[in-house]
């Protein structure tokens, strides 16, 4: 767990740059995910990764240059229950979404099954970028001391 802000756990997973990463991030967790994916595509099978994403995550945020695509494959197998999809621009404008769609006791994942290079140098680039939006939120939410 990187932080925990009103009952919100955050989790950096950018180093999952392939849907089977992503699923054993998804699997890691028994609480409800908000789960970030995007990036470059890296053209691999997506429909296992979409099946579960569907399933299990509460809420999902699709973002960058491969969007597109993975709202398709996750939109491919959605049901009734089905979580909400967003699509967003970039990573900032995802974790925006993600903490909208967040309740309390969820764990939003940064695990993007895709490359950084649409965006980043390399994956800890993006991973740097998701903990600076996290200690932004920490941060305004401490309470101001006198």
């Amino acid at each position: 767990m990187m932080k925990e802000v009103h009952g919100v756990r955050y989790h950096i997973d950018s180093i999952a740059t392939t849907p089977d990463r992503t699923l054993a991030g998804i699997r890691s967790f028994e609480e409800a995910v908000v789960l970030l994916l995007g990036g470059r595509d890296k053209e691999l099978p997506l429909e296992e990764l979409a099946a579960e994403a569907m399933e299990r995550c509460h809420a999902i945020v699709v973002f960058g240059e491969a969007a597109g695509k993975l709202e398709a494959a996750l939109k491919s197998v959605s049901g009734s229950g089905s979580p909400k999809v967003d699509r967003a621009e970039g990573l900032a404008e995802a974790f925006e979404l993600a903490r909208t769609a967040a309740r309390e006791g969820d764990v939003i994942l940064l695990s993007p099954a895709c490359t950084s290079y649409d965006a980043y140098d390399n994956f800890e680039r993006r991973g740097e970028h998701f903990r600076a939006l996290v200690q932004q939120v920490a941060k305004e939410t401490e309470p101001s001391l006198p």
